[in-house]
C-alpha cells in the first residue's frame, strides 16, 4: 500500500477517535516514505493527542531534518506546545517561524499570544499590529490586541479593535463579551446591552449566559 493511501486511512481512523490504530497507520505511511511531511505533522499532532509528548518532539526533530523551513511544522509544533502552557518552549519556535518568514501573518500572530501570556503587553502590541500590517483581515489578532489593551486598561483601543475584529468575525464570543465589558468601563451601557444581547444570542453555555444576562439587565437600567 503506498504511502498516500496509508496516510489518508490515518487520517480517517484518526478523525473517528480512534487515535492508537490511526497512529499505527501514519507510522506505516512514514516507513514507506522517510520523507513524508504530512505523515510527520500527522503523528505530532496524534503524539500530542495521546499525550507522548517525547514522541511528538522525535517527529518534529525527524520533519526538521527532512526540511527545517517548514513554515507549517514550525507553527503546528508551537501551537501544540502553546496548547499544553509550554509558553517559552511555544516561542521559541515561533520566533524560528517570524526568522524565516518576516512576512507570515500567522507566525507573528502567535509570538505574540505568547508575549501577552507572559504579560508582555508592548511586545504583544508589536506583534499583533505587524501581523495586522501583513493581514488587515486577520480577526485573532483583532480581537488579541484587543484583550491586551483590555489587561493594560485601555478600553477606548480596545473597543476599536474588537469592533474590528467583529467585522471579520461576527460570531466571535470573545470579541462580543469583551466589547460589552469594555463598553460598560466607559459608561455606554446602551451599546454594551446591544453586544450583550448578541453574544446571549449565541446561546453561550452554563455561568457565561447567567454572567451575560446578568450584564444585560444592569445595563438595561442604567
Amino acid at each position: 500500500m503506498s504511502a498516500k493511501d496509508l496516510l489518508n486511512q490515518g487520517l480517517e481512523l484518526c478523525r473517528n477517535k480512534k487515535l492508537d490504530e490511526g497512529k499505527q497507520k501514519l507510522i506505516a505511511a512514514l516507513k514507506e516514505d522517510p520523507s513524508h511531511m504530512d505523515a510527520v505533522k500527522a503523528l505530532i499532532k496524534v503524539s500530542f493527542a495521546l499525550k507522548e509528548i517525547d514522541e511528538a518532539r522525535n517527529y518534529f526533530n525527524q520533519g526538521v531534518e527532512i526540511n527545517p523551513r517548514d513554515m507549517d511544522l514550525i507553527l503546528t509544533y508551537g501551537g501544540l506546545l502553546y496548547k499544553l502552557g509550554k509558553y517559552e518552549d511555544a516561542k521559541s519556535q515561533f520566533k524560528k517561524a517570524v526568522e524565516i518568514n518576516q512576512s507570515s501573518a500567522e507566525a507573528q500572530f502567535q509570538l505574540a499570544n505568547c508575549f501577552r501570556k507572559e504579560k508582555n503587553y508592548r511586545m504583544a502590541r508589536q506583534y499583533y499590529n505587524r501581523a495586522l500590517d501583513l493581514d488587515t483581515t486577520h480577526a485573532g489578532a483583532y480581537v488579541n490586541l484587543g484583550l491586551t489593551h483590555f489587561e493594560e486598561e485601555n478600553f477606548h483601543d480596545a473597543i476599536y479593535n474588537f469592533q474590528m475584529g467583529l467585522q471579520h468575525d461576527p460570531k466571535n464570543m470573545t470579541a462580543l463579551m469583551n466589547l460589552a465589558l469594555s463598553l460598560e468601563k466607559s459608561n455606554r451601557f446602551k451599546e454594551a446591552a446591544g453586544y450583550w444581547q448578541r453574544y446571549i444570542d449565541l446561546e453561550p453555555k452554563g455561568q457565561d449566559l447567567d454572567v451575560a444576562l446578568s450584564h444585560l439587565g444592569a445595563c438595561q437600567i442604567k
